[in-house]
């Protein structure tokens, strides 16, 4: 299924071409759609009674409609961080959902940690969308593409946020090769560490409510070499940025206010150039935070505004 491109210049008021690839349309409503497509395409999924995988939840629901489809048992590990919209959604397919404390990967009861050792079992299959090459190629070869088709030579650079980092390099490669001279922005939530080492800052990781971007540690899958800039964008600009797109009915998650910030952030830095951001799941996940008018303003987020 190939997703909508939008032009939201007008809506943010940009000098330049501000436009955003719109994965919350995809079939289960994320960008992750298109990786588990590659993952289970593989002799281990048909091998395997169960599979496993450790996720912010997006990749768990893509897996569980795909488990359900294939007759096999999905358990999924998830930190304690993420909405209870997505527990609810892996649920109502079918999935088993693990909820792991909010610990850095150096613990045993990290959420991914967990994952590995449920995966060690017999007949068990651990996706690993972290290490799992099918990750980046689904997105060199399909998503990367698909940009170039709908946008044309005229893009100057793309920005996404990280998570697995499996988007961002193979998208990244994929327009480099058509494109050497495109860029290719990391948007980081404020508090992670993955805009400063491409700095080459050493820095710890801080809380932020952004979920499913960022981190306290390096994807392996994320290659900082295709990278030529960050923005870290702060929660009260996300949720600031989530409200205009909110108030013209364009319902996603919290990174996609991250993503827009950089893309602004970008066009403020150069501006007349045109830039796409992937806005990379859809809201209805997000219902009991980041969509609800109590949770936003308990976090001291803004609720509705015009654009900041």
């Amino acid at each position: 299924m190939t997703t909508p491109v939008v032009d939201l210049t007008e809506l943010f008021g940009v000098e330049g071409t501000l436009l955003a690839k719109l994965e919350n349309e995809s079939r289960t409503g994320s960008v992750k759609d298109r990786p588990v497509r590659w993952m289970v395409d593989d002799p281990r999924t048909d091998q395997a009674h169960t599979v496993v995988e450790a996720s912010g939840g997006n990749t768990g629901i893509s897996l569980a409609v795909a488990g359900r489809e294939l007759g096999k048992r999905v358990i999924i590990t998830m930190s304690r961080k993420m909405s209870p919209g997505k527990v609810r959604r892996m649920e109502e397919a079918g999935a088993e959902v693990v909820l792991c404390p909010c610990v850095g990967l150096d613990s045993p009861a990290n959420f991914i940690n967990v994952a590995q050792r449920l995966g060690a079992e017999e007949g068990v299959w651990y996706v690993d969308q972290f290490n799992n090459p099918a990750n980046v190629a689904a997105h060199a070869e399909g998503t990367g593409p698909e940009i170039l088709a709908q946008v044309g030579d005229g893009l100057d650079c793309f920005v996404a946020g990280a998570g697995t980092g499996g988007t961002l390099t193979g998208v990244g490669r994929a327009l480099k090769r058509r494109r050497p001279g495109i860029e290719i922005v990391l948007a980081d939530p404020v508090g992670s560490i993955l805009a400063a080492h491409l700095r080459g800052e050493q820095v710890e990781g801080g809380p932020y409510l952004v979920e499913g971007i960022g981190g306290d540690f390096l994807p392996p899958l994320l290659d900082f070499d295709v990278l030529d800039g960050a923005y870290e964008i702060d929660d009260l600009e996300s949720a600031a940025h989530l409200a205009v797109l909110r108030e013209a009915g364009i319902r996603v998650g919290s990174s996609s206010g991250t993503a827009i910030g950089a893309a602004l952030a970008y066009l403020r830095d150069n501006p007349g150039r045109t830039v796409c951001a992937l806005l990379a799941d859809a809201g209805d996940r997000y219902l009991e935070t980041w969509q609800d008018e109590d949770w936003l303003t308990g976090h001291g987020l803004p609720v509705m505004l015009s654009h900041p």
